[in-house]
C-alpha cells in the first residue's frame, strides 16, 4: 500500500494571482506579486484550514488575507500602516486578528525594558 500525497495549497498558485488582480495597478502600492515573493509567506494554518499569509507593499506596509481550502477564495484581512516582522497571526470567527511581532528598541522609545526585540500581541477588530 502506497501513500500518496497531494498537494491542497500553493501560496503561489492560489494567492498570487489574487493579488496581482486585486492590488496591482497605478493607484496600488504593491509592486506585480512576481517582485513580492520575497515578502509573500504563510503566517498560520488556523484549525478550520484556513490559510493566513502576508506581503509587504511598496511603503513596506504589512497586507493580511485569509485563504479558505474549502472555498478556494481569498479575503482581505487587514494592512497594517507600518513595517512589521511577523512572528505569528491568528483571526477567530468575528474576524479579530491576533499579531504578534517583533518591534525593535528604536520603535519603542517610551519604554524602558532593555533588549534589542520585543514581541507584542494586539488585537484588531476587522
Amino acid at each position: 500500500m502506497l501513500l500518496q500525497l497531494s498537494a491542497a495549497f500553493d501560496l503561489h498558485q492560489d494567492v498570487a494571482p489574487w493579488l496581482a488582480e486585486r492590488l496591482s495597478g497605478p493607484k496600488a502600492d504593491l509592486d506585480p506579486v512576481e517582485n513580492n515573493y520575497e515578502t509573500l509567506h504563510v503566517v498560520n494554518v488556523e484549525r478550520n484550514g484556513k490559510v493566513i499569509y502576508s506581503c509587504k507593499d511598496k511603503k513596506r506596509n504589512v497586507f493580511f488575507g485569509l485563504y479558505d481550502l474549502h472555498t478556494r477564495k481569498n479575503e482581505h484581512l487587514y494592512t497594517f500602516e507600518k513595517d512589521l516582522q511577523v512572528v505569528s497571526c491568528s483571526v477567530n470567527r468575528e474576524k479579530t486578528l491576533l499579531v504578534s511581532f517583533v518591534q525593535s528598541a528604536k520603535q519603542r522609545r517610551n519604554e524602558l525594558q532593555p533588549g534589542n526585540t520585543v514581541i507584542f500581541y494586539c488585537i484588531y477588530k476587522l
